[in-house]
């Protein structure tokens, strides 16, 4: 883990996005990311990011304290854990959670990481909710917040020194940016899902558990089904502090074990073909990094 060090040297007073810093950034979209292209980074003003694994995640969160972190998953499986829910991120996804309430995390072996490292007190100049924040996937549930992630990732790619001024306009690029996110409806606490939300949910998850072996089963069929828009289909699983594809796909895995676990079908590419999966490749990826097993492993122990 790479030494962090504070410093308030050369700070400009932006509030807004700073265009000539958002100008800089590399015109290509990054999809893929690997933590040795950013282990030259060190920081980018006030905020901090260094590359992750299995052994030094467990040790974030007692030395930042008065942080807002975010982690992106590269290669691997995490899963943060409180209390009452539990963040599992796609590969490519962030999370945002503050690191002084209790948070735990579990990993699988190969788990790589980016943690990057933002001031609360930054953050609290900017949004009057930060006391409600709750953890929370800062990818997919809103374009601000999928903009800050592409903001963080590609401002780590430029080689700029850390207490320079284009870096201290980059850092408050992103700290509004999260702002920005976070003071989105979806990213704070608010009302529980109304009754007639709590319905729709349901209808949702049932019309997804009979279609489980439909590979052309997705978003917009559903919420066409459940007769809402694809963003009121999100909103109603963000309550459940995930999505409707997460979802949908994390019960297709389940049923995929169980199915499995008891023999239903000799063949893994049957199991993989009733639980909507058409590639069996990507299948076994997938559950591996879900479960820890491969399926044709796990079918080979329930046959001993």
């Amino acid at each position: 883990m790479l030494a962090i060090h504070y410093s308030s040297q050369h700070q400009p007073s932006a509030t807004s996005v700073n265009q000539t810093a958002v100008q800089a950034l590399p015109k290509r979209a990054i999809s893929t990311h690997s933590p040795a292209q950013v282990m030259h980074i060190q920081h980018l003003g006030p905020v901090r990011a260094y590359p992750l694994c299995s052994e030094s995640i467990s040790a974030i969160g007692r030395s930042a304290q008065n942080d807002v972190l975010l982690i992106r998953l590269d290669r691997g499986f995490l899963s943060l854990n409180l209390a009452d829910r539990q963040l599992c991120p796609a590969v490519g996804d962030w999370i945002i959670f503050d690191a002084s309430f209790h948070n735990s995390f579990r990993t699988a072996e190969g788990f790589v990481g980016l943690c990057v490292r933002v001031p609360k007190e930054r953050l609290a100049t900017r949004i009057a909710t930060l006391t409600d924040f709750r953890p929370h996937d800062l990818t997919n549930n809103s374009p601000m917040g999928s903009l800050a992630c592409r903001l963080i990732s590609e401002s780590l790619e430029l080689r700029l020194s850390g207490d320079s001024g284009t870096a201290w306009h980059l850092a408050n690029a992103i700290i509004d940016a999260l702002a920005a996110a976070l003071n989105d409806s979806i990213y704070v606490q608010g009302p529980e899902t109304n009754g007639r939300g709590a319905s729709q949910l349901e209808r949702a998850k049932s019309i997804m558990l009979a279609g489980l072996d439909d590979p052309l089963l997705n978003i917009d069929l559903v919420a066409g089904q459940v007769g809402v828009s694809r963003r009121t289909l999100n909103r109603l699983f963000n309550a459940e502090q995930t999505t409707p594809t997460r979802w949908l796909w994390a019960q297709r895995l389940e049923r995929s074990k169980v199915m499995l676990e008891a023999r239903q079908d000799i063949r893994v590419t049957d199991v993989a073909l009733n639980c909507g999966f058409s590639d069996f490749s990507h299948f076994s990826r997938v559950f591996k990094s879900r479960f820890g097993v491969t399926p044709r492993s796990l079918l080979a122990a329930a046959d001993e």
